[in-house]
């Protein structure tokens, strides 16, 4: 009777232990999931959640053009803190786009200061749209940002996700 006392504590113990684990596969240091209307990443393994379109209005910071078959996504980090990040994709039919979509051309720009901006464009970029419901889009990416005219890399962008409602012009 004692030995399967102790067995049962010992399974509520480990169960308990179980279920107190998170999965960490898809993990963010804030433990906050992405909302839509944001941009996040780890850059140089730091994370930096982009949420502030600033005083930019929404057809300037969320847009989408039909006719140019262009994308446009501008966030900044919460108001204090200085960093913008910009991803835009060319040549991307929105209406008629197959999940997942992985767009060749693209870039990313990331200005940790004023005037400072550090780039990746097309091939230098990994991304892969994982979602679209009605005009809200959503994806993953990473790459590496270079000075403009630069070879070498200046910061690593990984992990990085969307999650922006677009405005069509």
């Amino acid at each position: 009777m004692l030995r399967s006392a102790y067995t049962l504590f010992f399974l509520f113990a480990f169960a308990s232990f179980l279920s107190g684990c998170e999965d960490i596969t898809n993990s963010n240091s804030s433990n906050t999931p992405l909302r839509v209307g944001e941009i996040m990443g780890d850059i140089n393994r730091v994370q930096y959640r982009f949420t502030s379109k600033g005083r930019l209005t929404d057809d300037a910071t969320n847009s989408y053009t039909p006719a140019a078959r262009f994308i446009n996504m501008y966030r900044e980090l919460p108001s204090g803190t200085y960093g913008t990040i910009v991803l835009r994709l060319a040549d991307i039919n929105l209406d008629d786009l197959t999940l997942p979509h992985t767009p060749t051309k693209v870039k990313v720009t990331y200005s940790p200061r004023p005037n400072e901006p550090y780039e990746a464009a097309d091939s230098g970029v990994t991304m892969q749209i994982t979602s679209k419901d009605g005009d809200i889009l959503k994806g993953v990416f990473s790459c590496n940002l270079k000075a403009k005219g630069s070879t070498s890399t200046a910061y690593e962008l990984r992990n990085g996700e969307f999650a922006i409602q677009l405005i069509r012009n």
